[in-house]
């Protein structure tokens, strides 16, 4: 089963790093030196938002995963309530 608030932090943290290198870039832009230097930037910023990205599938996996889960057991909830009313009828 998937920790959903390990997910949330990860996914939270990763997001942290992908505004906080969206600010470095804007800061850093007008400044970099050589395109050396900008290509590292720009590689550090696309290297967050995959992250970023995979870490959002997640989410929406495990979000998947516990709403498949939640319906089996609202389908045997269902089963047991039909089954406790047909016997209600049978002995009422």
């Amino acid at each position: 089963m998937i920790d959903h608030n390990d997910v949330i932090k990860k996914t939270n943290t990763i997001l942290e790093g992908v505004a906080r290198l969206r600010d470095q870039w804007d800061r850093s832009r007008e400044t970099i030196d050589s395109a050396d230097e900008m290509s590292n930037v720009a590689d550090d910023y696309i290297r967050a938002l995959e992250d970023a990205n995979q870490s959002l599938g997640d989410c929406v996996n495990g979000l998947i995963d516990e709403v498949d889960r939640i319906q089996a057991v609202n389908e045997e909830i269902l089963r047991t309530a039909e089954t406790i009313a047909k016997i209600g009828k049978e002995l009422g």
